[in-house]
């Protein structure tokens, strides 16, 4: 292809010679079929396995609808955020919070 420009071949959409004859191939075995609709048709057989019919609902959305996007997390500007750095103990002594009795029964006596 010359810098996005089409200067032979097929036009664009029209089926390669193997896949033309297969479709001819399943038009003359099955007239009028349609491989999505036979989908649609099993999803909805309430005689078919529960986990058939989800795959099946799967493979029709692929072609119904558009694909999820991942999204952006929503960001506030107008929210102010102010971090303080605590005090560092002196070397040697133990914090306890006022909170935290748990850390009372773990110092020494």
């Amino acid at each position: 292809m010359a810098k996005g420009l089409k200067t032979g071949g097929r036009k664009q959409g029209t089926p390669n010679k193997g896949k033309l004859s297969l479709m001819e191939l399943i038009e003359s075995k099955y007239p009028n079929y349609n491989p999505v609709m036979a989908l649609c048709d099993i999803a909805n057989d309430p005689e078919v396995d529960v986990r058939l019919r989800i795959y099946c609902n799967k493979e029709v959305a692929r072609y119904t609808h558009a694909p999820l996007k991942a999204t952006e997390p929503e960001t506030y500007s107008d929210v102010n955020v102010t971090f303080r750095r605590k005090e560092a103990p002196e070397p040697g002594v133990i914090v306890v919070h006022e909170s935290c009795k748990k850390c009372d029964s773990t110092l020494p006596q």
